[in-house]
């Protein structure tokens, strides 16, 4: 980048004030503002709501100049589903932690096909999956907390919390879920129960994947205890049918919009700063608080 005009540098401060800073209790309640609108996939009413709130926050600093950018798109609400699993010849109503987003639809009879377990390291393909429901498992990803130091340019620890010698795992670290959705809607499958590593009550509402793709497939996100008793019996052979009922609702011409917040600074290099609005709870995404 060229480098700024000689004016521009002799203006622009060496060191930082914190008194300038937002205090962390404006910090808590801007958190807090932004959970309290509740879960927010794209183009839903929260969503709407919270960039609302963010545009009149950025109306009201200084010098800050914002504009809108509004984009169209079909966007899937879902609104129930449920999961039928016939054992040792008995249809069990099997709890689930919720639907993957953007799932195929059922109606209110469901969809019913026998099931297959294909593992983990094993491809989801026309051979083994076509007009069956798929049980899988869904593993985090793993990396080491200490490849953060790589990619970091300032770490603030004052009291030692983090185990830099630990392992750090996430389920956003791994593609999984995007990948055997796109497989199983190719390969003609029913549906896919995801069968995670923690119990129901800690991944209820979970949401993934998130890219608004419209999958031929149904699926569902099982906690570890439901999600094991399908496997096992399904390797025991004493499971049947699955009936997945799946209800969402369409909307073809749904909008989302993106607020952009300009301030004009004194040199001719460019700093973009970006975040999304959308996420389901307050750790994904919070990089507004900062920006504001």
């Amino acid at each position: 980048a060229p480098a700024a005009p000689a004016s521009a540098a002799s203006a622009c401060p060496a060191t930082t004030d914190a008194g300038e800073f937002a205090p962390k209790r404006q910090l808590r309640r801007w958190n807090k503002a932004m959970h309290e609108f509740g879960p927010r996939p794209t183009g839903s009413r929260s969503h709407h709501r919270f960039v609302d709130w963010l545009e009149r926050r950025f109306d009201s600093i200084p010098e800050v100049e914002t504009e809108t950018l509004t984009r169209r798109f079909k966007r899937q609400t879902e609104r129930s589903a449920s999961l039928w699993v016939e054992i040792d010849g008995k249809d069990q109503r099997i709890p689930i932690a919720s639907p993957v987003p953007y799932g195929r639809r059922t109606g209110k009879d469901g969809a019913a096909a026998p099931l297959v377990h294909v593992p983990r390291d094993a491809q989801i393909t026309t051979a083994n999956a076509a007009g069956r429901v798929v049980v899988r498992e869904y593993a985090a990803g793993e990396l080491p907390a200490s490849a953060f130091r790589f990619v970091s340019w300032f770490e603030y620890d004052p009291r030692s919390t983090i185990d830099w010698s630990a392992t750090y795992k996430r389920d956003w670290l791994t593609s999984q879920p995007e990948d055997d959705m796109v497989d199983a809607s190719r390969a003609g499958a029913v549906g896919v129960l995801f069968v995670h590593e923690l119990p129901r009550d800690e991944i209820r509402g979970h949401y993934r994947p998130y890219h608004g793709i419209h999958y031929p497939a149904s699926g569902l996100h099982l906690g570890v205890d439901e999600g094991q008793r399908i496997v096992r019996a399904v390797d025991s052979g004493t499971a049947g049918r699955a009936r997945i009922t799946y209800r969402a609702r369409i909307k073809r011409r749904a909008s989302t919009r993106m607020v952009l917040a300009r301030l004009t600074g004194p040199g001719e290099r460019r700093i973009a700063v970006h975040t999304h609005s959308d996420g389901v709870n307050a750790l994904w995404d919070n990089g507004h608080v900062p920006m504001l």
